[in-house]
């Protein structure tokens, strides 16, 4: 198993949590805004 993250994985992974987050926050957003 890697531990270390490549310099060129780190942004990609980082962008791809970061979307998920992003969508998860609409979602439950839009459920108890409405």
């Amino acid at each position: 198993t890697r531990h270390v993250i490549p310099a060129a994985e780190a942004p990609i992974s980082f962008l791809t949590s970061g979307n998920a987050a992003i969508t998860f926050g609409k979602t439950t957003g839009s459920k108890y805004a409405s």
